[in-house]
């Protein structure tokens, strides 16, 4: 990464980066071996930015051959998709002698980062990456036609669910996902939030008071601009659905609580539990590596199945008396994202939910709902991508980040929230996207004297932030940090924080009006001064005024995990045409068909792994009684 990477270049790289190796997983043409030098025998160690940050890679060469390819085990890559990625790309360039192979489909960045890494080592190696540009060559197999009564686009959490409860119910059903990962954004999701389970009503809650209070608080939140009589079909069948979902071995190993999902380790097997003993013991089939392309539609507008297409390029025809569209939205297209909501994240969402789904029900007539620019906005990020450090310090910038005795500002230099609103993952990241792409964090060296003295207690924040649990290192408020200035330095020294030894001087190298940030930073020191916020009721105790400099401005982003918009659906989970009229045969769930809960943004709480919990249920269940009837 250039020293001068900033945010937005950062975006931009890794979007392109993610568009150009996807276009050579398509390609099918067959190279020779191109002239050039081979590399030396020798394992080489590389490293390459993947989604969640650097990680190194073993490279050995034997003869000309690459002969492995090892990621080095602390990478901080998710590790439930990650190390099934890793084997299939290592076989993949070992049999065709080269780092440019196809992708893996939900796992763009990590394998982008896997060839990159190679390519590097290639050339360490005293090779000339030209000779290790083979394409490997595809034996097409034949095409395909296949009966069942249901077919379902998706294996995320929402099409899995689908899948299970039409089994279930006596439905033949058949499952095509595009990845060769079975649970999708679910793999690296925290828990879900649910109402009414059984569990919990034998621990003696009133689920339907509380049913009750949400639904009413939700509606109020959302400016009443939301289905309501979906929102209450979801709220109250919230319980239904998991009791069926732990009944077929699945979700919420602390059931009273009726939100965890299980341990990250455990989610593949439960995956494989569920589909086995409904999918399967129904005669059903799983297609992983298969892409839908289009639905089938009769004379009478009535949806009778899906045409597909296998990673290897053969076509699956699947002819059904109804399709559930389950894609997981269009959260891994970064430009159509933009175009929709104005709004530049970096994505958490898989990068290979481009939204082929909503776009299949547009194709036969489907309506495009007021809201088409819902986002799960959820979790700040710093922009830094470290290397070289442990993995507490490779963290402290987003740490910082979510430090609510910390003064935020804008990419002006003006201050533009309370700062508690970090103690939410949905306001922060709502309230720094409504000032632009990027925001800051002040910090000073009496700030990092006190983290090196007493922790983050220290420095005025009384707990550990929330942050997202697949990035936050162990530690609590008094663990005493250390070396935080060569950690700032480092992101300094790249783009990603900058240095002042006075806010002047601060405020010329950020880039900031003077005066404006100048004003900006007295406020606040008068504010802590007297105790009392005077702008955004900030409490006192979180006022904590900067002692003395120098000062270091940390960048932030925020990270949107998918979208909530895509299809209108009735409480059958029916797509519906711009008449309000159900498709024939058609229904959807999960992230493709969330618009009609939302005014525009995610509420968070775990709502939207609930809905796709609680949707999919719904959608296997009627469409079943449809076509069984």
């Amino acid at each position: 990464m250039s020293n001068d990477m900033t945010r937005r270049s950062f975006v931009a790289a890794s979007a392109a980066g993610a568009a150009a190796v996807a276009s050579l997983g398509v390609m099918e043409t067959v190279a020779m071996a191109a002239e050039g030098t081979p590399a030396a025998d020798g394992t080489y160690t590389t490293d390459a930015l993947g989604r969640g940050g650097y990680f190194y890679v073993d490279t050995t060469f034997e003869g000309g051959k690459i002969v492995a390819v090892k990621p080095h085990e602390d990478h901080l890559e998710t590790a439930l998709i990650a190390n099934k990625c890793f084997p299939i790309v290592e076989e993949a360039m070992i049999e065709n002698n080269s780092y440019q192979v196809d992708i893996v489909a939900g796992c763009t960045y990590t394998c982008a980062a896997m060839m990159t890494a190679v390519r590097e080592a290639i050339i360490e190696a005293g090779g000339s990456p030209e000779y290790y540009e083979n394409m490997p060559e595809i034996e097409v197999p034949a095409d395909e036609e296949i009966e069942c009564d249901i077919c379902v686009i998706g294996a995320g959490i929402s099409g899995c669910d689908a899948a299970a409860k039409a089994a279930a119910d006596g439905a033949r059903v058949v499952l095509l996902e595009k990845s060769v990962f079975f649970g999708g954004c679910s793999l690296h999701s925290s828990g879900i939030s649910v109402l009414g389970t059984t569990a919990q009503r034998e621990a003696g809650q009133d689920a339907d008071t509380q049913i009750r209070e949400k639904f009413n608080s939700w509606l109020d939140y959302q400016h009443y601009r939301v289905d309501a009589g979906l929102l209450y079909t979801y709220l109250s069948n919230g319980g239904r659905a998991v009791d069926f979902f732990n009944e077929s071995g699945m979700f919420f190993p602390n059931a009273p609580e009726g939100y965890r999902l299980p341990a990250y380790a455990d989610r593949p097997a439960a995956y494989e539990e569920l589909l086995g003993r409904t999918v399967l013991a129904n005669g059903g089939e799983l297609r992983p590596c298969t892409t839908a392309k289009s639905l089938i539609q009769d004379e009478d507008g009535r949806i009778v199945g899906v045409n597909a297409e296998t990673k290897a390029g053969s076509k699956v025809t699947v002819h059904a008396k109804a399709v559930i569209i389950a894609s997981g939205g269009y959260g891994g297209d970064l430009e159509r994202v933009w175009k929709t909501s104005h709004v530049h994240a970096v994505s958490g969402a898989f990068d290979s939910n481009i939204g082929e789904g909503i776009d299949m029900a547009y194709a036969v007539g489907a309506a495009v709902p007021a809201n088409t620019s819902g986002l799960q906005l959820h979790q700040t990020l710093a922009t830094a991508q470290l290397r070289g450090f442990d993995y507490f310090h490779l963290r402290m910038p987003m740490i910082l980040c979510y430090s609510w005795s910390l003064l935020h500002t804008d990419k002006a230099g003006i201050r533009y929230r309370n700062e508690l609103n970090v103690r939410s993952p949905t306001a922060a990241a709502g309230s720094a996207a409504f000032t632009g792409d990027c925001t800051y964090v002040l910090v000073s060296q009496s700030t990092i004297d006190a983290l090196e003295t007493g922790g983050m207690v220290a420095m005025g924040t009384d707990r550990t932030p929330g942050l997202p649990p697949l990035y936050k290192p162990q530690f609590d408020e008094t663990t005493v940090w250390t070396d935080v200035n060569a950690v700032l330095d480092e992101c300094v020294a790249n783009g990603w924080a900058y240095y002042g030894e006075t806010p002047e001087e601060l405020a010329e190298n950020a880039g900031f009006d003077v005066a404006t940030f100048v004003d900006t930073f007295n406020t606040y020191q008068y504010y802590c001064e007297q105790g009392f916020d005077e702008y955004y009721a900030k409490p006192a105790e979180y006022l904590v005024k900067y002692e003395y400099g120098p000062y270091y401005l940390i960048e932030s982003t925020y990270n949107q995990l998918g979208t909530i918009c895509g299809l209108a659906v009735n409480n059958k989970m029916q797509v519906l045409d711009e008449n309000k009229r159900a498709i024939p045969g058609l229904y959807a769930s999960g992230a493709d068909a969330e618009s009609n809960l939302y005014d525009r943004m995610y509420s968070g709480s775990g709502d939207a792994l609930g809905w796709s919990c609680v949707s999919g249920f719904l959608a296997g269940e009627a469409a079943a009684a449809e076509v069984l009837q």
